[in-house]
């Protein structure tokens, strides 16, 4: 055990049961990428330990936890997140708070779009629409008949 951990080892003092509970509890988020049910015997295991500690932070804690147990457990399992989605709500905010200044809507949503993840911009002219090939387009330059051959009287091409 290194220096500074072995002072906190002395008795009544809760630093070093704190930090082996935090420790704990980043072990089970950390197990949870690789097997989802270790980690949550990991968890429950843990959670019996944070409600014998006597440490108020850690008994809140684990209350909290055994409320939202069924998500945190989805949460475990799946391993899917709104996370990204909650950094995305911020950095928009913060958009919107430093373009105050700006006179239209329009140039506070063309730097969210620039700054938001997974957007590529391009001009205009780059990638111009496509028409879908199942609707029937009508052009000036094409007669609306069923065959090409059908609506075209003059010299055939090439001749």
């Amino acid at each position: 055990m290194s220096d500074t951990l072995a002072g906190t080892c002395k008795p009544h003092n809760v630093t070093a049961p704190s930090w082996q509970l935090k420790e704990a509890l980043r072990a089970v988020f950390t197990l949870a990428k690789s097997r989802p049910g270790a980690a949550l015997k990991a968890l429950d295991r843990w959670l019996g330990w944070a409600q014998r500690c006597r440490i108020d932070s850690f008994v809140g804690l684990q209350r909290k936890i055994r409320r939202h147990y069924q998500a945190i457990r989805a949460a475990l399992t799946t391993g899917m997140s709104n996370g990204l989605i909650e950094s995305t709500n911020t950095k928009t905010r913060l958009i919107i708070r430093r373009g105050f200044g700006f006179h239209s809507a329009d140039a506070i949503i063309a730097l969210v779009m620039l700054t938001s993840p997974g957007t590529n911009p391009s001009s205009p002219d780059a990638n111009p629409p496509q028409s879908d090939p199942h609707i029937r387009q009508e052009s000036p330059f094409w007669p609306t008949a069923s065959r090409p051959s059908e609506c075209c009287e003059g010299p055939a091409r090439g001749s």
